[in-house]
């Protein structure tokens, strides 16, 4: 019974677990609570086996370098081209002084980025989003919906950070709630894509293509600085990137015919046969 509705009981722990500290009366939430939630499913529902797979996944690293260098600067590529399309259009471009001025702090926001469990990519990709998630509603929905259903979840998942001062999303303003969970979606089919095509590896379809994107997104549309508080936000720059993004992901759906890089296991099972 409880393996019939593993999926679905994951997105409502994966919620439930992250928002305590919003519904108790705080602010903000636990990305952990994502990958704990997954966890907490598969023992239950999977047992050794599924934590086995799980840890296959987060530990698959032998993969072509072509899919690295896609989970580090495809998310790049669409920011610089969203840049440029904002400066001919007139717009004035964000201060890029973390990357030139704040340089000896690179290195320790990379590892808090991508290692921090309350940073994002550890907290919601290890068993989580696509650590979970996925390869299990590919099974069942395909590629395209499966995308869509996690994008959709994923972005509505930080809701309370649009209440808590301090966060980004705050930052942005709960009126650009719904671009925002669009333009998750959208990032959500490039992630899709790559796990499939790196052989559904966790660590770099979700953590590392995760982290690059927060990354980017931050050192180079946002103004970052290390230390200072969240710069103005620009809401045109934001619709260009959302505009370019969704554009992006058609061109990938076309290019792909849908399939994200998608095989079925029953597929994979005659390959092998």
């Amino acid at each position: 019974m409880l393996k019939k509705i593993a999926i679905p009981l994951f997105f409502v722990l994966a919620v439930l677990i992250s928002w305590i500290p919003w519904y108790t009366g705080g602010s903000g939430f636990l990305p952990i609570g994502v990958s704990v939630a997954g966890l907490i499913i598969i023992i239950f529902t999977e047992g050794k086996d599924g934590l086995k797979d799980t840890a296959r996944r987060i530990l698959r690293w032998r993969v072509s370098l072509r899919w690295y260098g896609a989970a580090l600067f495809l998310m790049a590529g669409i920011s610089l081209v969203s840049l440029g399309i904002h400066w001919l259009a007139g717009g004035k471009l964000p201060g890029f002084g973390f990357l030139f001025e704040d340089t000896r702090y690179i290195p320790q926001f990379l590892l808090f980025v991508i290692f921090h469990p309350m940073a994002g990519p550890i907290g919601e990709e290890t068993v989580g989003w696509r650590g979970y998630a996925l390869p299990r509603l590919q099974e069942k929905v395909g590629p395209i919906f499966a995308t869509l259903i996690i994008g959709a979840i994923y972005g509505a998942w930080h809701l309370p950070e649009f209440f808590n001062p301090g966060s980004s999303q705050y930052a942005i303003g709960f009126a650009f709630f719904i671009p925002f969970i669009l333009k998750l979606i959208t990032s959500s089919f490039f992630m899709t894509w790559v796990f499939n095509k790196s052989g559904g590896s966790t660590l770099v379809g979700g953590i590392l293509f995760h982290a690059a994107n927060n990354f980017w997104l931050a050192v180079l549309t946002s103004g970052f600085r290390w230390g200072a508080p969240h710069p103005p936000f620009d809401s045109r720059l934001y619709w260009i990137l959302t505009i370019v993004s969704v554009a992006a992901a058609g061109v990938l759906l076309a290019v792909t015919k849908g399939k994200l890089g998608y095989v079925s296991e029953e597929v994979k099972s005659k390959i092998q046969i």
